[in-house]
C-alpha cells in the first residue's frame, strides 16, 4: 500500500546579495543531528556530518536572513544560498534489457557560481 508523505516547503534565496538573486524554495528530507531530526519529522541520517570531508565543495554553507525563533528552528527566517542547481543541461538514460541497470547514463546537472550558465 502506497504512502503519501507531505513535506513543508521552506522560503530561500540563491545567490543572495548578487545581481542574480532569485527567491527558491527548499525542502528538509534529513539531518545529521538526532534531536532536530525528530522534531523536525525527518530522516535522522548521521553520515550526513560528514560530507564535506574530503569534499568541501560537495557541502554549501548558508545563512539566515533573520533570527530563527526558538519554537521553529527553521521559522520566518530565509535560507541564503550561495548557488542553486542547473538542472538545464540534457540528461541521458538508456534502458538495459531489463530496465534495470541502465546500459548507459549521463547526469550533468551541476552547482554554478552566481551569474554563470550554460547555454
Amino acid at each position: 500500500m502506497a504512502r503519501a508523505q507531505s513535506f513543508l516547503l521552506y522560503p530561500g534565496v540563491a545567490y543572495a546579495g548578487t545581481p542574480h538573486a532569485k527567491k527558491v524554495c527548499y525542502v528538509l528530507l534529513d539531518a545529521f543531528d538526532p534531536g532536530l531530526a525528530h522534531d523536525l519529522g525527518v530522516t535522522y541520517a548521521p553520515k550526513l556530518a560528514n560530507i564535506g570531508i574530503g569534499c568541501p565543495a560537495c557541502a554549501q554553507t548558508v545563512t539566515f536572513s533573520n533570527p530563527i525563533p526558538q519554537a521553529n528552528p527553521f521559522g520566518p527566517g530565509v535560507v541564503d544560498f550561495a548557488g542553486a542547481p542547473n538542472f538545464s543541461p540534457t540528461r541521458i538514460a538508456v534502458p538495459g534489457p531489463d530496465g534495470f541497470p541502465l546500459a548507459a547514463a549521463v547526469a550533468s546537472a551541476q552547482l554554478l557560481p552566481a551569474g554563470i550558465t550554460r547555454g
